[in-house]
């Protein structure tokens, strides 16, 4: 994991944690602070899962196939997604397709 892995890590989960869901206590699992070994949180009926940079070569030599992929997961079941790739917007529910912003 490099350090502009970490670095967007924490800035989507201060992002997510802060913003998005102020009021909530909904725990978010993502790929840094899962493969840096830390215990997983207590997950409960609903969690954020993520990975805040994947294809981090891509991004850090300025090329643009990358993603950023945020998903809520409710009883197991992902509930709404979220990726941002080639600079564009896209999120989806399970039986209603997706939608791109441009």
């Amino acid at each position: 994991m490099t350090e502009v892995d970490r670095e967007s890590e924490k800035i989507i989960l201060a992002g997510v944690a802060y913003r998005i869901f102020r009021n909530s206590l909904i725990p978010c699992v993502a790929e840094g602070e899962s493969s840096a070994g830390t215990a997983a949180p207590d997950l409960g009926d609903a969690f954020f899962l993520m990975d805040p940079l994947d294809g981090t070569k891509e991004f850090v030599n300025r090329r643009t196939d990358f993603t950023v992929n945020i998903a809520l997961v409710r009883h197991g079941v992902p509930e709404i997604g979220v990726v941002f790739a080639t600079g564009r917007f896209f999120s989806g529910r399970p039986g209603k397709g997706s939608d791109r912003d441009q």
